[in-house]
């Protein structure tokens, strides 16, 4: 019970920290997006997000392929 509470406390940080990311991504080139339609802009805020999910995702396997292994 306590390994899947640590799971998912593990993924909702993930998910938090993707969010930020996004939206510091987002605040940081607003002037960028200015210019763009909004239809566009959910194209430019979703793809680091989805960046930065793959590469949470990846570290967070690997960390529990690593504390299996241990």
């Amino acid at each position: 019970m306590k390994n899947k509470k640590t799971i998912l406390l593990v993924i909702k940080i993930a998910i938090g920290f993707v969010l930020f990311a996004a939206l510091m991504q987002f605040y940081l080139s607003y002037d960028f997006y200015m210019d763009i339609e909004s239809e566009d802009l959910l194209i430019y805020l979703v793809m680091p997000a989805t960046i930065y999910l793959i590469i949470l995702g990846g570290l967070i396997t690997s960390y529990f392929i690593i504390k299996k292994k241990n």
